[in-house]
């Protein structure tokens, strides 16, 4: 029984092909892009579970009746709604974005808490990914080498 383990693949002559720097490279970097997404999924979908039980409740009374259940101005999607949403400052914030997803929201749930609620658990979901890959990226320029100097 032969106990030599070698690396790389052996061509047609029986020589052994170690593969190049840049080859290695590039598995490299395919198993880290694979982390990255298995990582940013499982942040995802935690996140999502986290806060999924705030699809059962209905709209709060923090600032949920102010904001949809008295305010008639957000309900829409003509250029009427979207110019109120756009320029309105409402209980001292201009948050167009905020607004015109409100409006989606009305457009496809109506005044259904569930909608707005899903909305927001997925945009949680979204942004804790986005979070982690952007705050992944600046540790690895910042401390290039900090996987080298780990194992030492």
């Amino acid at each position: 029984m032969n106990s030599n383990i070698t690396v790389g693949t052996v061509d047609a002559t029986r020589r052994v092909v170690t593969p190049s720097h840049s080859e290695a490279a590039n598995d490299i970097r395919a198993v880290e892009r694979r982390r990255t997404f298995v990582l940013g999924v499982v942040i995802g979908v935690s996140t999502f579970l986290s806060f999924l039980p705030a699809l059962q409740l209905g709209f709060v009374e923090w600032d949920d009746f102010a904001n949809f259940v008295t305010n008639f101005q957000y309900r829409g999607l003509t250029l009427e709604h979207l110019h109120w949403m756009l320029t309105s400052v409402r209980g001292g914030h201009w948050i167009p974005a905020t607004w015109v997803t409100f409006g989606l929201d009305h457009a496809v749930w109506g005044m259904d808490p569930f909608g707005y609620h899903l909305t927001n658990v997925l945009l949680h979901s979204m942004n804790a990914i986005v979070f982690f890959v952007l705050a992944r990226s600046l540790l690895r320029l910042a401390v290039p080498n900090i996987a080298a100097t780990a194992l030492q």
